[in-house]
């Protein structure tokens, strides 16, 4: 009988040499389930008498009959190959058959039947398993380790340790297949053996397999030992079998520790010295398994986009109805079968997209459509004078009568010219006659239902409006827009007269001279005006003043009068540039505008403001500041003689070279000869002012402190040693006519200066 240590040491090569790899792929191939047909192979070669009985219970075979009744007629089971016969053959012939298999193919028969698993595990089958290896380019496995248990490592996409699926990452350096969880839950770092394992001692860490890399820090690299832990309990079991040994056994039993211990740290060197290849291996070897996926899915998803351009679908409508559907993420190739079941899924999603692309492509056809419309309105426009240009709607407003929207919303496929829209064009005089009766109309009800007494169920009849056909010309009908879409005018913005109000294009939304543009949501011309009853309150003021009747005062006769007025409560400034002291100055118009604005709302709550005429001087400086504004410099001039101008207006000295070399106009005057063209009257770009006197201090400090917060400021001397508190704050300050008297009795100032003398100085809060 041996001696004991050595009974010792064959029970440890015996549980360190057993196929734990093989017994690994079989507790997988329990968790996933065996083949049928295989399983049927694995029955037929037992014994007759362990043969599993699996014919039906009746109760189930009576179930199933009585179905049958209720539905349609069962389809017989297709009868299942028997493979049995291929396990008769010579161990050479299958030997052969296997070295055609790949790794994977092999370990599937490993684990479908116990003659399988086998004969596929006998030592002759070796051959097999390095051939397969071979033929797919795996590296060559540790030198401790089996074929079949390196083929397992490799191709087997599961956790070693719980049987998750898709692990792709192998930690070569512990020889293992894990999951983040198992490595979170398993891996014991070097620092906490003595917590985990209290009994270990460290020596046995340089006989175990480790890794770098933990659970938590996954793809990357620390400075710490990780182990795992099933491997640490057995090594603890071995040497404690060994020192057993030893101790019964003396110096054999030594020997034969020397040699465990050499053996395991060779291993442990050898792994450390072949994980880098081992990695670099697998990393190519995914990289190309990616490869090849992304190739069998970009073939799948062009076949299923090839089904869906013969349907009449276009490649853009599939990719952005389906871009990240899971269809295109398969690698199975598209079969006749596959598409009649995805089919029913991706069609409402690209038949969406379809639908949207119809649509944006309808709306590029009626803008095509609609630029024709414009050209021949350009042509329509162009044999008129161009003075007139001024009162026409836009091409926007063109397209949206009835005669030219039902050409332009023609089907797609109908092809649109010129000659189409011939009807309409011969209709255009009567529809814009109409277009501008109907806009006058809509106009002089505003203005007759906000003049009317508010009866209860009063209507403006057509004798009204005929009794009051001039109710727009009148200087009191001040209407103001609202429109501020795409850089248009600012508010308040008022419109006075039907002259003004026929040349107010800026719900067209187009800048001058610029090329027609299609736009969404546009509102109609009417829509944005609304009649100013405050606007009309303030025109009447100013009719009086000039001394007409605001009852009939037309805006030609304010006009006319071309006069210029001054807000009471604005203030006097001096102009840097000009180099004096200035005031503003405003017609009619602007004066009303100026009130609509309100700035003087902290004193002036209710907008009384006080009007004056100014003198025929100051009215001259204010207009010579309006005729020198940098507005009329814009290129917004045409010619009133010819269309040249008609897409592509000038400055004012452009078209007045124009008018010399092509119209031998020497003398040009604006409106007969050149006009300003805008959709909208611009304001001026600089203030119109004129010229004033110094004002006293007392008027400066009067209008400083009407214009401060709540029409309160005081005033400090600068000549008198301030009394601040601890706060900083003023504790005695001067009202504006007490800093002038303080000022001329303690310090002989009888013409003090603001800056010099005195300053402002605020309130202190109250706390």
């Amino acid at each position: 009988m041996p001696p004991r240590f050595m009974r010792v040491r064959k029970i440890a090569i015996v549980s360190d040499n057993s196929d734990e790899e093989v017994q690994a792929a079989l507790d997988l191939s329990d968790e996933e389930g065996e083949s049928h047909d295989l399983k049927e192979i694995s029955d037929e070669e037992s014994e007759p008498a362990k043969r599993r009985i699996t014919r039906e219970r009746p109760s189930k075979r009576t179930q199933t009959e009585e179905k049958v009744k209720y539905t349609t007629t069962v389809q017989p089971r297709r009868k299942r190959q028997n493979l049995s016969a291929l396990l008769t053959l010579p161990l050479d012939i299958l030997f052969e058959i296997f070295g055609h298999l790949g790794p994977k193919d092999n370990l599937n028969l490993l684990k479908t039947s116990k003659l399988f698993r086998e004969t596929l595990s006998s030592p002759r089958a070796t051959t097999v398993w390095k051939e397969a290896r071979e033929r797919d380019g795996a590296p060559d496995p540790p030198s401790f380790m089996s074929e079949i248990g390196w083929a397992v490592l490799l191709y087997r996409a599961s956790c070693q340790q719980c049987g998750a699926k898709n692990v792709q990452m192998v930690d070569f350096s512990l020889l293992r297949r894990l999951c983040t969880a198992c490595k979170k839950s398993h891996l014991v770092v070097e620092s906490r053996l003595k917590t985990r394992f209290p009994e270990a001692d460290n020596v046995i860490l340089d006989l175990l397999l480790y890794t770098n890399a933990s659970g938590w820090h996954q793809g990357s690299s620390t400075g710490s030992r990780y182990f795992w832990d099933k491997d640490i309990q057995k090594m603890m079991h071995e040497l404690r079998a060994y020192e057993l040994a030893v101790y019964e056994h003396g110096v054999p039993a030594n020997r034969e520790l020397d040699t465990f211990i050499d053996e395991r740290k060779s291993r442990v060197k050898e792994i450390r010295a072949k994980a880098p290849r081992y990695r670099d291996w697998l990393f190519h070897l995914n990289a190309e398994r990616q490869k090849m996926t992304r190739a069998l899915q970009k073939q799948r998803k062009e076949a299923i986009i090839e089904c869906f351009v013969q349907l009449g679908y276009t490649k853009d409508d599939v990719e952005q109805g389906t871009s990240n559907h899971s269809v295109f993420q398969s690698t199975t190739q598209l079969t006749d079968n596959v598409w009649k079941r995805i089919r029913p899924t991706l069609e409402p999603k690209v038949l969406e997209c379809k639908k949207r692309r119809l649509d944006k492509e309808f709306i590029q056809i009626k803008k095509s459509r609609k630029r024709i419309a414009e050209r021949l309105y350009d042509k329509y426009k162009a044999k008129l004078s161009p003075i007139q240009w001024t009162y026409l709607p836009g091409s926007v407003n063109i397209c949206d009568f009835e005669s030219f929207v039902c050409v332009i919303d023609r089907p797609a496929d109908s092809k649109v010219t010129a000659v189409d829209f011939d009807e309409a064009m011969k209709a255009l005089p009567n529809l814009l006659a109409k277009l501008l009766d109907e806009r006058k109309a809509k106009l002089q009800d505003m203005v007759l239902q906000a003049r009317a007494p508010p009866v209860e169920g009063a209507f403006v009849g057509q004798s009204s409006r005929t009794a009051d056909e001039k109710v727009l010309d009148l200087a009191t009908s001040i209407f103001e827009c609202s429109n501020q879409r795409f850089g248009g005018h600012s508010r308040p913005f008022i419109i006075a007269g039907l002259e003004e109000l026929r040349t107010h294009h800026c719900s067209d939304l187009m800048a001058p001279a610029a090329p027609y543009r299609d736009y969404i949501n546009k509102s109609s011309f009417t829509d944005d005006l609304s009649f100013s009853r405050k606007g009309s309150a303030i025109a009447t003021s100013l009719i009086h003043l000039v001394g007409f009747d605001p009852q009939s005062a037309l805006v030609l006769e304010m006009d006319g009068k071309d006069l210029r007025f001054d807000c009471a409560d604005c203030d006097t400034w001096y102009d840097s540039e000009l180099k004096s002291w200035v005031r503003l100055g405003y017609s009619w118009c602007s004066a009303i505008v100026h009130a609509l604005k309100n700035p003087h709302s902290k004193r002036l709550p209710s907008s009384q403001y006080i009007w004056n005429v100014l003198s025929e001087a100051d009215a001259n400086a204010v207009k010579a500041r309006e005729k020198a504004d940098p507005k009329w410099d814009r290129p917004h001039w045409m010619c009133n003689h010819c269309s040249k101008h008609i897409t592509d207006m000038q400055e004012r000295n452009v078209v007045l070279q124009h008018l010399m070399a092509e119209h031998q106009v020497a003398n040009a005057q604006e409106s007969d000869n050149l006009f300003l063209y805008e959709l909208f009257r611009s304001p001026f770009s600089q203030e119109t002012t004129y010229r004033v006197k110094q004002p006293s201090l007392h008027d400066q400090l009067m209008t400083m402190t009407a214009n401060s917060a709540g029409g309160k400021l005081d005033f400090q001397c600068l000549h008198c040693e301030p009394n601040m508190d601890s706060h900083g704050r003023t504790l005695q300050p001067y009202g504006s006519h007490e800093i002038i008297e303080h000022l001329r009795t303690e310090h002989g100032e009888d013409e003090p200066l603001f800056g010099i003398d005195l300053r402002a100085a605020l309130r202190p809060r109250r706390s």
